[in-house]
């Protein structure tokens, strides 16, 4: 088992980096999955891209590395400025105030306890093979209820043969039933 750092970077996301730093702080250190939940929760517009680059870091910790989703921890929270588009606003007596529309760069780093999935094979099979008494009595009888519906699907099957064989002919407003022999 080892540690490793499993990222997810969301890029310029139109937002204030201080606005997203506010958010990014609170889930710093936390549990991964009890992080994202709680990001559900929270009255800042923030809160959105943070959450989706938590849920990304999650997804590619699990699908791409074989970690296991609740053991996940935030050890990196980042928010960093992204390039600045820069607007502005004509005033009275020919003047003219700057508009800058900040973007950020979102990165977050997940770690946790790294499972190989060979030895997880290889367990799930050992455990399979060790069942007790009981676990084999249930087995077995689950084996004959199952026989019992066998049973009662053949029987139906049998049915329903009878009613294919016993035909409906219909000759102008009277019905008559044959029987084929």
């Amino acid at each position: 088992m080892t540690k490793k750092y499993v990222y997810a970077k969301s890029k310029y996301v139109r937002m204030s980096a201080q606005k997203v730093r506010l958010v990014a702080d609170m889930i710093r250190g936390e549990n991964a999955v009890y992080a994202s939940e709680v990001l559900e929760f929270v009255n800042k517009a923030a809160a959105l891209p943070v959450r989706k680059t938590l849920e990304s870091a999650i997804a590619n910790a699990v699908n791409n590395e074989g970690m296991d989703k609740k053991e996940l921890k935030i050890v990196e929270a980042r928010v960093d400025d992204a390039p600045i588009f820069k607007r502005g606003r004509a005033v009275s007596k020919g003047r003219y105030h700057k508009i800058l529309k900040r973007n950020s760069h979102i990165i977050i780093a997940v770690s946790g306890e790294q499972q190989k999935t060979a030895a997880k094979k290889t367990k799930a099979k050992a455990v399979k093979a060790v069942s007790t008494e009981e676990q084999k009595e249930e087995i077995e009888k689950q084996g004959d209820t199952i026989e019992k519906k066998k049973k009662e699907a053949l029987e139906k099957m049998k049915r329903m043969d009878i009613a294919k064989k016993a035909q409906i002919k219909t000759t102008g407003t009277q019905r008559k039933v044959q029987a084929k022999g």
